[in-house]
């Protein structure tokens, strides 16, 4: 064997083993495409979902205002509830690591504390839709 034809065996053997390896690459680059896919996707349904969930809380916060100012059982809050609990479902199929579980986990028990509370304030006040009376004094009574 020539000097030359072991300088061109030498090259095409690293030639080889560089389009093996940019092969190589390229398939694993395509895998991570399609694992930051997959990652985005469910942090995009978490955050639609953690969106929905304050826009019901704003929702519930509003309704207990007005159920407080009109002295009535206020009707949006039991939608505003179910639209809730479908957001919080919503997150825990696209929850990904045990942080996230367990982050749902407490935020649950807090808006059971919440729902709690609220309620509580909600039944202290008394539920007649009258309004007070207002006294008149003698003087504008004779007029």
């Amino acid at each position: 064997m020539t000097l030359r034809t072991r300088l061109l065996l030498g090259y095409g053997y690293l030639i080889a083993l560089l389009l093996l390896s940019v092969g190589t690459a390229a398939f694993n680059s395509q895998r991570v495409a399609r694992n930051v896919q997959v990652v985005v996707q469910n942090n995009l349904v978490s955050l639609s979902a953690a969106v929905a969930m304050l826009d019901q809380i704003e929702r519930q916060d509003s309704a207990t205002l007005v159920g407080l100012m009109q002295r009535s059982e206020p009707t949006e809050m039991t939608a505003a509830e179910e639209d809730f609990e479908k957001a919080l479902v919503q997150a825990r199929s696209a929850a990904m690591t045990d942080d996230d579980i367990a982050m749902l986990k407490n935020l649950q028990e807090n808006y059971e504390v919440y729902r709690k509370a609220r309620d509580e304030l909600l039944r202290s006040i008394p539920r007649s839709r009258t309004r007070p009376t207002t006294s008149r004094c003698s003087a504008c009574s004779r007029s």
